[in-house]
């Protein structure tokens, strides 16, 4: 970017470059008044590239659906942000989001949510029940990633197999398709659900949290799970598709102790799931598809075989797996020997759903929520999220950064909008900007960016109302 003489030019290799330059230039003077805005950047010679290739956000409309114009919404303030990746939750346990062509029950009946089986032990939110299904239509799903693609933004689906399945089983039982997936007791998930309830309905598990079906490790199931993903992958033009994978671990073997498998004669759950996994990419590299996976598929599975490249893994689980631990897997496994390629989405910094701040009544999202006495990050502060910069320059192996924002407790527009936000503004700097390890007073360049969001009109936690957003609780 040249500014000289009255003009300004923006000039780049690609039109997406080109786009960021205006971004950057936007950025740049929401942090000045038109009176001091030409002075400033009279003469200014800028070369400005972002640290990392993945720049995303993940939402999750499965858990509690949020519309289309939300996801629009959401969209316009990453791209400010010079983010280029949103990444799409659209099916969980508790619902299935996508209008499906093939099997029209996926979305009439995984959409659906009952009473709330939670509660019932003790006081906790009970979730929204829905008197008629909620999902995405397939017009408004290609309105939305044409809306991001003019925003140099990726839609990256996911639809979270084998674990995870509940919403998927439900939907293709009331099809009378039986052999895909079980339906898991739910209370192998969460204490306070009331399991005895959720196995007899037809619809998916109204209940926060946990794992309620799982995906059997068969060629039938693969099969029906490849005829799903064609479906939605229709809807996608992008290179990515996200195949979940986690949290697979806590009920597989209960829930495949009887099932003989024709992907594997080995007998170990975790060996089961990883072949499982591996036929799922190749259905989807013969798509024309890069898969991601979350980090419990390539930690707790087999331990002699990892995703191969240029499959991506998502590492979530950052009070247990770490950057080293995958590349050493990696180092022993990999058939070529090459790096992996890992998107940070750590639970402890970039987990937006978590309290922004102690004490937790002020919390004006999650009054429900008390954080564990022994919980080792009792919250998600603003500068835990800014200090994954130490994160991402660890390894080469780190290909990108990604905030989160699973809606079990945010079921309102509002609420989903608080929780970003002012988080998002420091992950934005992770992902771009190349710091030293010294930051300096870094929450004073985050706090000329909330101008941005009223232009938007997004609600937002502010940055000077509460010290303990700064502090790494």
């Amino acid at each position: 970017m040249c500014i000289h003489e009255g003009s300004i030019v923006v000039s780049a290799m690609t039109p997406q470059g080109t786009l960021n330059g205006f971004r950057t230039l936007m950025q740049i003077a929401t942090g000045f008044n038109e009176s001091h805005l030409g002075a400033v950047l009279q003469g200014c010679i800028l070369n400005d590239v972002p640290k990392l290739a993945w720049r995303g956000q993940h939402l999750d409309t499965a858990r509690h659906f949020h519309s289309s114009d939300t996801v629009r919404k959401l969209i316009s303030v990453i791209s400010r942000l010079k983010f280029n990746v949103f990444h799409w939750h659209l099916s969980d346990d508790q619902g299935w989001r996508v209008e499906s062509l093939v099997l029209k029950e996926l979305h009439q009946v995984g959409g659906m949510r009952g009473p709330t089986l939670n509660g019932h032990r003790f006081s906790k939110y009970g979730g929204a029940e829905y008197q008629q299904p909620q999902y995405h239509t397939r017009d408004e799903i290609c309105a939305v990633v044409e809306y991001a693609r003019q925003r140099n933004i990726e839609v990256v689906p996911e639809i979270d197999l084998p674990a995870h399945a509940a919403a998927i089983i439900s939907g293709l039982e009331a099809r009378g398709i039986r052999d895909f997936g079980r339906r898991i007791n739910a209370s192998q998930g969460n204490q306070d659900c009331a399991t005895e309830l959720w196995p007899y309905s037809q619809y998916p598990p109204n209940c926060m949290g946990g794992v309620f079906g799982i995906m059997l490790p068969t060629k039938a199931a693969v099969q029906t799970a490849v005829t799903i993903l064609k479906d939605v992958l229709e809807l996608f033009p992008g290179r990515y598709v996200h195949l979940g994978g986690d949290q697979a671990e806590y009920v597989r073997k209960i829930a495949w102790s009887d099932v003989v498998s024709d992907l594997s004669n080995s007998t170990d759950h975790g060996i089961l799931q990883s072949r499982l996994t591996q036929e799922l990419i190749k259905a989807v590299e013969a798509m024309s598809k890069v898969a991601v996976v979350w980090d419990d598929t390539i930690i707790g599975v087999d331990p002699y075989w990892v995703p191969s490249y240029p499959t991506l893994g998502m590492l979530w689980r950052d009070d247990f797996v770490s950057v080293p631990m995958i590349v050493e897997r990696y180092r022993a496994q990999s058939k070529d020997k090459r790096l992996p390629r890992i998107i940070l989405a750590p639970k402890t910094r970039t987990y937006f759903d978590y309290l922004q701040y102690l004490p937790q009544a002020r919390n004006k999202v999650w009054p429900l929520q008390t954080p564990r006495l022994n919980a080792k990050y009792k919250a998600v502060t603003l500068e835990r999220t800014f200090l994954t910069h130490i994160s991402t320059i660890e390894s080469p192996a780190v290909y990108g950064v990604e905030g989160c924002l699973w809606t079990e407790l945010l079921w309102t527009a509002q609420s989903l909008e608080y929780q970003l936000l002012p988080r998002l503004l420091a992950l934005a700097d992770v992902a771009w900007t190349v710091r030293e390890s010294n930051h300096g007073n870094w929450h004073m360049s985050l706090k000329e960016q909330f101008q941005l969001f009223e232009q938007v009109a997004v609600r937002h936690l502010s940055i000077h109302r509460q010290p303990m957003l700064y502090r790494g609780i």
